[in-house]
């Protein structure tokens, strides 16, 4: 959707930011859904938020004039480190996000959409909340990681 969103004009922008909204809902849907049929695997659960950042990084490349690059950042940094603790930490199970991983990755796509309404618009309120959202993502994130680093050390 990334090249629609440069080449398709007003009407590609909104059909993309459209797709994109469907896919993040289903995005949703599908981990919920995995987890009531009882079909959530320790591979999709490092999958799926994987998935997520690929996801989410390379749509805010689009709007790289309107964020604060270090924030944005800060948030690479903790998604990486985060990933990684996931998929290679001393666990023999795979940790899903917990609620503060959750409310970044809310934060994070209201930011997106924040930053495309910046873009089809001309109201800099747009690009002012989209950076205080990421701000408040990066929060999340910051408590996410500390709260489940936390709960697996020894006493």
């Amino acid at each position: 959707m990334i090249p629609v969103w440069i080449l398709g004009g007003l009407n590609g922008q909104i059909f993309a930011l459209v797709l994109w909204a469907g896919c993040w809902y289903l995005d949703a849907v599908d981990g919920v859904m995995a987890r009531e049929e009882g079909q959530a695997s320790e591979v999709g659960k490092w999958l799926d938020p994987l998935a997520d950042k690929i996801q989410f990084y390379s749509t805010m490349s689009l709007f790289l004039n309107y964020c604060d690059l270090f924030v944005l950042g800060g948030l690479f940094f903790a998604d990486g480190y985060s990933t990684i603790k996931r998929g290679f930490g001393k666990q023999t199970a795979v940790v899903g996000a917990n609620g503060f991983g959750k409310g970044k990755t809310v934060l994070q796509i209201i930011a997106f959409f924040s930053f495309s309404l910046a873009e089809l618009s001309v109201f800099p309120i747009f690009v002012a909340s989209g950076n205080i959202l990421l701000y408040g993502a990066c929060g999340c994130a910051i408590v996410s990681i500390i709260k489940r680093t936390g709960k697996h050390k020894s006493p």
